[in-house]
């Protein structure tokens, strides 16, 4: 299954937490958001659509993620 996160004008609300960050990748716990919302909807493969000023910091973070085998927003799940 494949989700998009995306962020509506609530994101707002939580300032100044989301000024450097897609509210998808805040820490609720152990996890990310975005990666509780993966692991609720069974998702495989993760989409993000975020503000344009958060967009080079996603791709950076997004390439990371697929250089070192993790998929973004997905928690590592040891075997």
């Amino acid at each position: 299954m494949r989700i998009c996160l995306f962020e509506d004008r609530r994101a707002a609300d939580l300032h100044p937490l989301t000024l450097t960050r897609p509210a998808a990748h805040l820490l609720c716990g152990l996890t990310t958001l975005g990666a509780k919302q993966a692991r609720y909807f069974g998702a495989n493969v993760v989409g993000h659509l975020c503000r344009p000023v958060l967009t080079e910091w996603l791709r950076t973070r997004s390439r990371a993620g697929q250089r070192s085998g993790l998929a973004p927003g997905r928690a590592h799940r040891p075997r």
